[in-house]
């Protein structure tokens, strides 16, 4: 492993040794990556364009910083900007390595949570989106592209997560394989991504997510104090950070916040369910659909009564032509039958 990270720690150094204006940009994506933001921008966003999608959101991501958390207790896994003081590896080479506030989160580092939680939340937008550039546009240029951009938006939070020495790239790439893969669907991280969104629990009762939470949170707890038992302190602090004053301890955090989403997400389907909201929307969507209907099938036949008219008035025989330019708009008789209308 210490080669791994000698590895990991010169990649780091690459990256940081990168035009000044970079630092910026990764600590900006570094931020709005952070998990936090899946129940803050990624869930409301998607809530507001499709109401399944939205609650598959906040399902996926709350599911996945939970088991991310428990994969941290149990793999463990050093950060760069501590090992590389307590290995002894910066006096033994010359490093050029910056610190960064956002960089000092104590506690185990495998895998990534920003490339598993955030990617894994993202992927049932991404699909919706996918489906619905399909439907609109027979480009594949059109069709990839919301694929394309979220596999862009991967791979720079895991090098911004390397940049700022929050993980080692071995960790990143854990990480993000803990989502799901389309290119591969045989994958076990992929089970995790497609297994959850084929599960959303959208329609269920509000007693049944009362229970999830429940067993979220008494889950954690429970195996937390049982590797504490064990003589494992997870709850570790790290003094080889040069800047102490800007740690903070994340993932005994997470249960709480895991275990307070499904309570949100009962309150919303009960209000959906029992209010009529789904069926008023519908029925307000359908009466749109109607009136939209009616005034194209007026346009239409207003159309053809014109183009009928037009096409009368262009089709007189030249006996009517005749008889409609006599003098004193005098109107002679019809003809007699079997006898010609001879004028004079």
């Amino acid at each position: 492993m210490d080669a791994l990270h000698t590895t990991g720690i010169h990649f780091a150094e690459a990256l940081q040794s990168g035009p000044p204006w970079l630092e910026k940009f990764w600590i900006s994506v570094t931020s709005l990556a952070d998990p936090k933001c899946v129940f803050t921008i990624c869930f409301p966003i998607a809530y507001f364009l499709d109401r399944k999608v939205g609650v598959s959101v906040l399902w996926i991501g709350l599911v996945s910083e939970w088991l991310n958390v428990v994969l941290k207790w149990f793999l463990f896994g050093e950060r760069p900007f501590w090992w590389v003081h307590e290995s002894g590896l910066t006096s033994k080479q010359l490093l050029t390595l910056r610190q960064f506030p956002v960089s000092c989160e104590t506690g185990p580092g495998s895998p990534s949570g920003h490339c598993m939680i955030t990617g894994a939340a993202l992927w049932p937008l991404v699909t919706a989106l996918t489906e619905l550039a399909s439907r609109q546009s027979r480009s594949l240029v059109v069709k990839l592209a919301p694929f394309g951009a979220y596999t862009l938006l991967l791979l720079a939070v895991g090098l911004s997560r390397v940049f700022i020495l929050a993980h080692f790239p071995h960790q990143v790439v854990c990480g993000t394989l803990a989502e799901p893969q389309p290119a591969c669907p045989h994958h076990p991280g992929a089970a995790l991504g497609w297994g959850l969104q084929a599960r959303t629990p959208a329609t269920r009762t509000p007693g049944f997510f009362v229970a999830a939470a429940l067993a979220l949170l008494l889950s954690s707890l429970a195996l937390h104090s049982m590797v504490i038992a064990a003589g494992i302190d997870i709850d570790w602090f790290r003094k080889g950070d040069t800047e102490p004053q800007h740690s903070h301890l994340l993932p005994p955090g997470a249960p709480p916040k895991c275990s307070g989403a499904p309570p949100g997400i009962a309150r919303n389907s009960f209000i959906y369910t029992r209010t009529n909201i789904g069926n008023i929307l519908q029925n307000t969507q359908l009466k749109t659909i109607s009136r939209a209907r009616e005034r194209a099938s007026d346009r239409q036949k207003r159309n053809r009564g014109r183009a009928g008219g037009e096409q009368g008035r262009g089709t007189q025989t030249p006996a009517q032509s005749k008889t409609a330019s006599l003098p004193g708009g005098r109107h002679p008789s019809p003809p007699p039958p079997g006898r010609w209308l001879v004028s004079r």
